[in-house]
């Protein structure tokens, strides 16, 4: 297993967790990387079956919605052929106007047109696009994942598969 966030302190209690012994639901395998989506794959490509996007922000929320296809390939690239992608995104800052122009995510196709999502999706090589609302359903054990189902913020599911 390989995280990566552009800011290592987001990491911190992950990777703290992951140390502790496999009895006590610690990861020996588990490796951090600081670094933004966007420099990836370099020595990860082709190395993952699955590519998981919890709840991203900034310029990645806007790669996966508006779409991004430079940025999407570079994701697609690090899974192995048939590699399982799948995004939870809070679906939130898309419907506040003054937040979605602040972080350009205005019309976001993720919102506003989903033929065009998908078809960008395809381009960067993550076949099959599905998206839905996965708002009340169980979440991943992150302190985020707790905050928005708490908050009962709308969050939708993307998976995808990459190309073969």
């Amino acid at each position: 297993m390989v995280g990566v966030d552009a800011v290592a302190e987001a990491m911190a209690e992950t990777s703290r967790r992951a140390a502790a012994k496999p009895t006590r639901g610690g990861a020996p395998n588990a490796m951090f990387l600081c670094a933004a989506a966007e420099t990836l794959p370099g020595l990860l490509a082709g190395a993952a079956d699955e590519i998981t996007v919890h709840y991203p922000w900034g310029s990645l929320l806007r790669a996966l919605a508006s779409p991004e296809v430079a940025v999407l390939a570079k994701l697609a690239a690090l899974g192995k052929p048939g590699a399982s992608f799948t995004a939870l995104i809070n679906v939130q800052p898309l419907r506040d106007a003054a937040q979605a122009g602040r972080l350009g995510l205005a019309g976001a196709a993720l919102l506003h047109d989903p033929g065009r999502l998908a078809a960008e999706y395809a381009r960067a090589g993550l076949e099959r696009l599905r998206v839905r609302d996965v708002t009340g359903e169980p979440v991943p054990e992150t302190s985020w994942a707790k905050h928005l189902a708490v908050s009962k913020r709308e969050v939708w599911r993307l998976e995808a598969t990459t190309s073969p």
